[in-house]
Order: structure tokens, then sequence, then C-alpha cells
């Protein structure tokens, strides 16, 4: 990787002549499995030295893409290097690998998946088994995390004992072994780290991953165990990180879930179509949204407005109905007269109009109903 350097610690160390450092196997680290035979006894025995390679520093590292890498990204692909017999303390012959891969997931989801040690077994190839037997957690945040992996090679049985410390606050995580345990991997250093993507259109839903390891192995490594890690392993190693997340990041978008308390952001889907999705929500900032876009579809419903009321229906004017139908019936004066007491029997009247009294009111009601 054309301006790559990475920063070490001070810690030094010479190889001794029962050991070759092949790059092919660096890719080894690449799944944060790094081989050991698998004895009952190891974990009782101190490693016979306290590391031959210099450890690699938290934080972003220092390493410059070419253009041509930035398109790759871009691309969806990953960009991998090996540098050999950069040390005097790999003989000429070792060296280190370097990966970077973008991953569709903010960062806190990568994490998720890098720390899930108990589950390395269901996530990363060849792994049989790995589990914790020692964690801390310091004042200022840092953890400590010991883990004990082992996996199987086509029959070779591998096993190692890993001192990780995570560095919450620089999204970073560094390795080397736990040498208070004795692994039959002679050393092996590495770290990962997780930013967000430097792409304004990217940065609600997207990290860019880095990944780098140096190892050292023993020369009795089967050369069918090297050809498969030099060939795969150092993909796998991103590849198993970007499948694992982006699959959680959906999942739990899809089914309305948080992780670490946030909000899912933009729409996690590939091929930047969250970034795409972004754009038809709306900013939110309440202390319950946790802040972040987010489509408007995902936000808390708001009660839905009371119906109003129904008007009452309208009482019938009895006294104007009762008109209507004297004029359209055809009746004569009869009907008329008829339809003139009907009109003061409903206002409440004593009779009265053209055939007098209220006899004559009651008559014409008569004569009406028989006409």
């Amino acid at each position: 990787m054309a301006g790559t350097t990475l920063r070490r610690g001070a810690k030094d160390g010479r190889g001794n002549g029962g050991l070759k450092l092949a790059a092919a196997t660096i890719a080894a680290a690449s799944m944060l499995f790094l081989p050991g035979v698998a004895q009952g006894s190891a974990a009782a025995e101190a490693h016979p030295h306290q590391g031959k390679v210099k450890p690699y520093k938290p934080g972003m590292p220092d390493i410059v893409l070419t253009k041509k890498q930035r398109t790759d990204l871009d691309g969806g692909d990953l960009v991998q290097d090996m540098i050999k017999g950069e040390t005097e303390e790999d003989g000429g012959k070792g060296g280190r690998a370097l990966a970077v891969q973008d991953v569709n997931a903010p960062a806190e989801y990568v994490w998720d998946r890098i720390l899930d040690f108990g589950n390395y077994n269901k996530m990363v190839p060849k792994v049989t088994e790995c589990k914790n037997y020692e964690t801390e957690t310091l004042r200022n945040g840092t953890e400590i995390i010991k883990t004990n992996l082992k996996l199987n090679v086509f029959g070779v049985k591998l096993n190692s004992f890993f001192y990780h410390t995570y560095f919450p606050s620089k999204s970073s995580l560094t390795w080397t072994l736990d040498y208070t345990k004795k692994s039959t991997l002679d050393d092996s250093v590495g770290f990962w780290h997780v930013a967000t993507h430097p792409s304004q259109d990217k940065q609600a839903d997207w990290s860019r991953v880095y990944y780098s390891v140096h190892l050292r192995i023993p020369s009795w490594i089967p050369g069918i165990v090297i050809g498969y890690l030099n060939k795969k392993a150092i993909r796998e190693a991103t590849t198993w990180v970007k499948r694992e997340s982006e699959q959680k990041y959906r999942a739990d978008f899809a089914a309305g879930r948080t992780l670490g308390g946030k909000k899912p952001g933009a729409v996690g889907l590939p091929g930047g179509w969250g970034a795409a999705f972004s754009g038809l929500g709306s900013k939110t900032g309440s202390k319950e949204g946790g802040g972040g876009w987010m489509p408007s579809w995902m936000k808390a419903a708001e009660p839905e407005p009371e119906p109003e009321p129904e008007p009452e229906p309208e009482v019938p004017d009895r006294r104007k109905q009762a008109l209507r139908w004297v004029r359209r019936s055809a009746l004569g004066v009869g009907g008329l007269c008829a339809g003139l007491a009907l009109d003061g029997a409903i206002a409440g009247s004593d009779g009265g109009g053209c055939c007098g009294g209220g006899g004559g009111g009651e008559g014409a009601g008569a004569a009406g109903a028989g006409a």
C-alpha cells in the first residue's frame, strides 16, 4: 500500500534459527485466530519469551491510500497489502499484512461483531472454539480481554492465547500473545481500527475498517496450511466482519431494535442505499430519539386526531311537509282548506280560514280525507 506507515511500540527482539516467518502465514491472524498446537498443559506453562515483534499502538493508522485503492474501496473491494522482510527481527524473511475494507454498518455494529469472541466459532471459518478466560475494565474505560482461540485447518489443530486491549475512546483494539501462557505460535501482534467513513454521504451508516497483523510461526506448520492461509485468510479476516456486521445491522433496522442504546441510523442496505434513503427522513434530536438521520416511517407514531362529531339529524318541519303535500295534490279548494286546517293544528291554532270556524276546519279535513 503506497505510503503506508504503521505506528509501532518500542519493544524489540530477535528471532532464532528454529523458526521461519513465511509471509503467507501472516494472514492467519487475519481472523484473529493464531495457531498453536492444542495441548492440555499449554495454559499452565509460560511462553518461552516475552515478545519478539513490536506491538502496535492504538489510534488511526498512518496510511495513505492511492487513488486506485480509494476507487477500489468505493466499488466495494477489499484493499490489502503484504510487506515482506521489513525489519531485522524477521531475519529478512518475515513481514506483515494490512487490509482496509468499507462496511455498510455503523462503527458500533462492527465492534459488536469483532468483540463477540464467544461466537467466533459461528462466524469465522476454521475456528472450533473461542472463549475469554479473563476480562478487566480499567478506570479510563480501556478493556483488557484475554482469549483462548482454537481452530482446525485440514486436520491440524491450532491453539492460541491472546492479550487484547480495547480502546473505546480511540476506536481501536490491539493484541499480542498472552506471554504468561504457552502458545505454539512463536509471536503475534496486530490491531483493528474502525473509523467513520470519510465520505459525507456515507457517514450515517458506513464504516472504514483497518486491520494489520505481524506474526512469527514455527517451522513445523505444514505447507498445505500455509497455502490456505496465504490464499484466503487475509480476505476472510475482513469479509467475515463485513458480512456479520451488515447482516446484524440490517436485521436490527428491519425489526426496529437498538444496539448499545442507539437507534439504528439510515437504512443499512448494500450499495449506498442507506445514504439515499436517509434523505427521505427528518433530523431527530430528542433525548428519546438519540439524534441522527432516520426515515420518517421509523419515527414514533403521532396520536391520531379525534374524529369530529357528526352533526345531529335535522328534525323535519311537519308544517312545511303538509303544505308541500297539499300543493302537490289535486284536491281543489277542499284540499286547500284541509291543508290550512292542518297547518292551524300544527301551529296550535283554534281553526279559522276560508271554511270558517273550528267546525269548518274539521269538516274540511273529513271532506279532504274522503275525497
